[in-house]
């Protein structure tokens, strides 16, 4: 199985920066979060625990590992898409002349052009599926755990339903912490878990 999360809340998060390849450190309430996941996964016996580059996923990483016997594994397949000269900058910030662009990122995926310096949907959705056919085929006969972000889960969806762009904003939500789990040990993965949050709430 592959037990996917995306990393505890973070300062940005709460500034609501936008926040792709940028980083901030989790707050007192992701490290609470990811604490309490942490607890509700504590008898799950992972042979290995991966996170993305950035500091958020392996500072989320580190806690759910908890007392177990391994390192984690930076991978930059897991990394958050990047947002380039849009990146640590609150709405706000966008210039005018680039908030119809913005705008499309949320209500017309399909359409959105990467700011300058940024991912395009498609270098995404390649950088993803790379990244998932090696877990998922590791996670076939053996539990593994991997901490990575919000749109990079999203697009995973997408990747296993064999969607395009235009159903990056389908359910289920990703908040944070928020835990996925799928099936990958047959030809076809199957999703297991989606997008849970009940963690937060034992």
């Amino acid at each position: 199985m592959l037990y996917l999360v995306r990393h505890g809340q973070t300062e940005y998060n709460v500034q609501l920066r936008i926040q792709g390849t940028c980083d901030s450190p989790l707050t007192e309430q992701g490290i609470s979060d990811a604490e309490k996941l942490a607890e509700h996964l504590k008898d799950i016996d992972f042979k290995a625990v991966y996170a993305s580059m950035l500091g958020r996923a392996i500072q989320t990483a580190n806690i759910l590992k908890g007392q177990r016997n391994l390192q984690v594994i930076s991978l930059e397949g897991l990394n958050e898409m990047c947002f380039g000269q849009w990146e640590c900058r609150r709405k706000e910030d966008i210039p005018e002349t680039e908030m119809e662009n913005y705008d499309k990122f949320f209500h017309a995926p399909e359409k959105y052009q990467a700011p300058v310096g940024g991912q395009s949907y498609e270098e995404m959705f390649e950088m993803v599926a790379e990244a998932a056919a090696r877990l998922l085929a590791e996670a076939a006969d053996k539990d593994i755990l991997a901490v990575s972000h919000g749109m990079w889960i999203k697009v995973f969806y997408c990747v296993l339903r064999n969607q395009d762009a235009s159903h990056i904003w389908d359910p289920p939500f990703i908040g944070n912490t928020a835990l996925t789990i799928v099936d990958s040990s047959s030809e076809q993965p199957k999703f297991v878990l989606e997008g849970d949050m009940s963690h937060l709430e034992e």
